[in-house]
């Protein structure tokens, strides 16, 4: 299929290129892209040096490869005598010298001219672009943060298709489960260096940055969010990558308030100053606003929010945001792979229309099939309280920054968007309507709401019971209570207080979410333990009016669920 090249620079044997447009003209890759013959218009334009119509097809193949590649590299354009300055090179010095020139080297082989080395061109070099967008150009994409919200669903639109995708996250196991079929390279964003990444942008074309955090512990937004976003980026230029995505938040600008934002801004300015025109590396920085989709952290607070009996309003109902679906998201950012044209620009990505936070949990209540209900409003004190909690404990996507960003309102001009995407978004209400709820979202959106009481009321009987047993309940009848075991005196003693001891840990260790799947399968074995010995020496407590011993089994069923939840809140 012919191509058109556009062929940028200075002419053949003058300066680097400088982005000026020299010429441009039909090409003829092979399926690799590799260009095997080039409209001789082409080359008497460039200045490039043409072989005769007689000639052997092999030489007129590999002169013409080479000639065309010899301009973009800076050589003095004829391929007998100087190739470039290709003749005798090693294959990684001739991809130094294509990276420094600014083009990328895909693969490699062997010319029939000399034995010097070519490298292919590659159809997505900054100087060597398809007009056709719509053609789907193979390319080796990097996905940073592929295990997120955003990720998994770009994942699942690029998986089978004509491109390399490369997933990286700091979880590199959860992403193989995931992705089985999708290569797997493990990193950490708050830790990884310029170095770090050099060796693993060998051969990449484009790099998506995806990874983010919900909330701010231990420094994580500036180690994850500007510093090792920063390492990212020097390296991609360093490493010769053509195109950068990065995703960051609506109101990372000169306006924002929060860590959140003034962390994604610090590493947005860096990627813009590192090429502001993108002449070297083109770049893309997206600042959405809410993301709505299935297993989006916002999506799943709004639905839990909707699906109460009587739908919780959030603050006065009146913050404004406007919520993007996470589809358009990943349309955008396909319609920019894949974009011929080199660009450097900031973007918002957003809704056509502003929404109250109100009309956002009206539109999640219907799409999960319930009734209409008033609102019932949630106390300012809770929301604190609860954005406290859950920067403590980390579960859910309450936080102070979030709340924070709420407060401000989360809203952009989509015009730029419009321009870019050829349309707007899609209305919220139309684009989860081709999303239908399925019971499982209205089971996830009903639990999510008890995951943390369930957590805290368990935690509370365990250190409730370890508190008693210490002394509030008379010590000489729990010693009667041991006696028909065959402990009395020092053994007696030693049973209560390490009973009582290992009590209090397990609920201290779950009020903190400290492993709550490993605390949670030893308060069961330590339930079945208390059951079992008092059902081969206590009998009788079976009959209790109290039902002390069967209400074991109701808790190993919360304690059940609770691991459930946990499990999947990671």
């Amino acid at each position: 299929m012919p191509i058109a090249i556009r062929v940028t620079g200075a002419p053949a044997g003058g300066a680097d290129t400088d982005g000026t447009e020299i010429c441009h003209g039909i090409a003829f890759p092979d399926p690799d892209g590799v260009v095997h013959h080039a409209d001789p218009l082409l080359h008497r334009r460039c200045g490039l040096v043409a072989t005769s119509a007689g000639a052997a097809g092999r030489s007129v193949r590999h002169r013409t490869t080479v000639s065309l590649l010899d301009y973009l590299v800076g050589g003095d354009g004829d391929p007998d005598t100087n190739a470039g300055g290709f003749r005798g090179r090693s294959e990684r010095r001739c991809r130094a010298r294509a990276a420094r020139r600014g083009v990328l080297c895909r693969g490699w082989h062997r010319s029939g001219l000399a034995g010097h080395g070519l490298c292919h061109l590659d159809a997505h070099a900054a100087r060597y672009r398809s007009t056709d967008t719509t053609r789907g150009d193979v390319m080796r994409i990097l996905i940073i943060g592929a295990g997120g919200f955003v990720g998994r669903h770009l994942l699942a639109r690029l998986i089978g298709g004509d491109d390399t995708v490369i997933a990286a996250g700091r979880n590199p196991d959860r992403l193989r489960r995931l992705f089985p079929d999708v290569p797997v390279l493990a990193c950490d964003m708050a830790h990884d260096n310029a170095a770090d990444w050099y060796p693993r942008l060998n051969g990449i074309d484009t790099v998506i940055n995806l990874a983010g955090l919900i909330r701010d512990r231990d420094g994580g937004f500036d180690a994850v969010h500007a510093e090792g976003a920063k390492a990212l980026f020097d390296a991609c230029l360093a490493a010769g990558v053509r195109r950068v995505i990065q995703l960051s938040a609506l109101g990372a600008d000169d306006t924002g308030i929060s860590r959140y934002h003034q962390s994604k801004k610090a590493a947005d300015d860096h990627l813009a100053a590192l090429d502001p025109t993108g002449h070297r590396m083109d770049w893309a920085i997206l600042r959405p606003s809410l993301i709505i989709g299935r297993g989006g952290a916002s999506t799943e607070m709004f639905a839990a929010l909707a699906a109460t009996p009587l739908p919780l309003r959030l603050g006065p109902g009146k913050w404004r945001v406007q919520p993007i679906h996470v589809d358009d998201v990943i349309e955008m950012i396909l319609g920019l792979l894949h974009r011929a044209k080199p660009f450097a620009r900031r973007l918002n990505l957003v809704g056509p229309a502003p929404m109250t936070t109100d009309e956002v949990t009206l539109t999640l209540r219907r799409w999960l099939g319930l009734d209409p209900a008033p609102f019932i409003a949630v106390p300012a004190a809770f929301l604190t309280l609860g954005a406290v909690l859950g920067d403590r404990f980390g579960l859910g996507p309450a936080s102070r920054d979030s709340l924070t960003m709420l407060k401000a309102g989360n809203v952009g001009d989509d015009g730029p968007m419009r321009d870019v995407m050829g349309r707007p978004a899609h209305a919220l209400p139309v684009a989860l309507a081709r999303h239908p709820a399925m019971p499982a979202d209205r089971w996830r959106a009903r639990l999510l709401p008890l995951a943390m009481p369930l957590r805290l009321l368990l935690a509370a009987i365990w250190i409730w019971t370890g508190i008693v047993s210490l002394g509030l309940y008379p010590v000489a009848d729990s010693y009667a209570l041991l006696a028909p075991l065959g402990l009395t005196g020092l053994s007696a003693g030693m049973a209560l207080y390490t009973g009582a001891a290992l009590d209090l840990a397990l609920g201290l260790a779950l009020l903190c979410r400290w492993r709550p799947m490993v605390v949670g399968a030893m308060q069961l074995a330590l339930m079945a333990g208390y059951t079992i010995l008092i059902s081969l020496y206590l009998p009788d407590l079976w009959l209790h009016p109290f039902g002390a011993i069967t209400k074991n089994l109701a808790v190993a069923g919360a304690t059940l669920a609770m691991m459930a939840m946990e499990a999947e809140n990671g």
